[in-house]
């Protein structure tokens, strides 16, 4: 089977850290939510300024969330969403209506992203209406007690049984071994805190074999 590599996300609204992020040519895109938005002291009416800078920095996908508490303002939200950028992955829960608003967008041309996922069979739904991605909460589910590696290895079974149109996109992942633990079961494409994509890129003892490298050097050319 050929290598294919993982897609990493940043969930932030955080032009500067994320920008700085994307120059490593690392990434892949961006993800946001309204909690997400509001740590990072923005709201709903920032998403077109987010949107420019977070492409102009090398975003290929930005997803952003759809907002509303009854299908209308669900389906009109998702639409405001689209006409900042037809290519915007729009991100909708996985409830009853939201299944409903995921499966209009995705039969009208819409790349959807099912988010807030805490069973495999919520996987099994959104693979069924043609979801582009799922994002299963691995922090929260094993906040719950609940054992989130199993859970979402039994999402991955689901996925690669299907036609590979659905993947998993891992979300509330809170340390490293969170992220090498789920890579190691076949997940493809993770979104992170700035914080955890900056531990991924600079591990101390990397960078202190590299202190020793760099004066072996200088005291050579003494």
């Amino acid at each position: 089977m050929p290598f294919s590599p993982p897609l990493l996300f940043i969930d932030s609204a955080n032009e500067a850290r994320v920008t700085e992020l994307f120059s490593t040519g690392a990434f892949h895109g961006l993800t946001t939510n309204p909690t997400i938005l509001e740590r990072d002291d923005s709201t709903v009416r920032d998403l077109a300024r987010i949107h420019a800078w977070a492409t102009a920095a090398g975003a290929h996908e930005v997803c952003f969330q759809t907002w509303g508490r009854d299908l209308k303002s669900l389906r009109d939200n998702s639409n405001e969403l689209l006409a900042i950028d037809r290519s915007i992955v729009v991100k909708v829960p996985a409830t009853a209506l939201g299944f409903r608003v995921a499966r209009e967008l995705i039969d009208n041309g819409t790349q959807v992203l099912i988010t807030a996922v805490y069973r495999a069979a919520q996987m099994a739904i959104a693979a069924s209406i043609g979801a582009h991605y799922v994002a299963p909460y691995f922090g929260r589910i094993s906040d719950l007690g609940r054992d989130a590696v199993a859970e979402i290895a039994t999402m991955q079974a689901i996925s690669m049984q299907g036609v590979g149109k659905t993947q998993i996109l891992a979300a509330s992942l809170r340390t490293l071994n969170d992220v090498e633990h789920l890579c190691a079961l076949g997940v493809h494409a993770f979104t992170l805190s700035p914080a955890l994509a900056e531990a991924m890129i600079s591990d101390p003892n990397s960078a202190e074999a590299t202190r020793v490298f760099e004066e072996t050097v200088e005291a050579s050319l003494i």
